[in-house]
């Protein structure tokens, strides 16, 4: 699967599409520092507040659609926890959602033939784009593994339930 990086320095892997269009799924994860900005969650050190309410964000884009970004930030950790259970309902059902932790903003994942129609309600606006299902799983399940091996990381007292979560995903 090649990598490419776009014109604003984003990598992401790149498909084409029946149509011979390229076709990009990106998943990075943030936490967000005291003083509001936000760090990519592989670049950080040392822990970002108390550990039962880690905020953050995570930046989902598909098929050049941003369906989340930093705007939506969260309590990130209990968010990738939720998506982590999406991803395992989807092998079973055809549809599947969550809201955010803290806010009214719904992520629905719904299965269409070989495809995954991905959408966000945040108020008003609904936002949405497909994607090849194995690449889309692929892609959640390499960021999810990568957002909960650095939580163990850095909030070792919850490491068994970050752990869980990488099992949740799956591989």
């Amino acid at each position: 699967m090649p990598t490419a990086i776009d014109e604003n320095g984003r990598i992401g892997q790149f498909h084409l599409d029946r149509d011979g269009r390229n076709m990009a799924v990106s998943v990075k994860s943030y936490l967000r520092q005291r003083d509001g900005n936000f760090i990519r969650v592989e670049d950080c050190v040392v822990p970002y507040g108390d550990s039962r309410y880690i905020e953050g964000a995570i930046e989902l884009v598909v098929d050049e659609v941003l369906i989340i970004g930093l705007e939506e930030w969260d309590l990130v950790d209990q968010l990738w926890a939720y998506i982590a259970t999406m991803v395992k309902t989807l092998s079973e059902s055809d549809r599947c959602s969550t809201s955010f932790p803290d806010q009214s903003i719904q992520l629905t994942f719904q299965r269409q033939g070989a495809r995954i129609l991905v959408s966000c309600e945040v108020g008003e606006v609904t936002r949405s784009a497909s994607a090849r299902s194995p690449e889309f799983i692929a892609a959640l399940r390499g960021a999810g593994q990568l957002f909960f091996r650095k939580m163990a990381e850095l909030y070792p007292a919850h490491a068994d339930a970050y752990r869980q979560m990488m099992k949740d995903l799956g591989s």
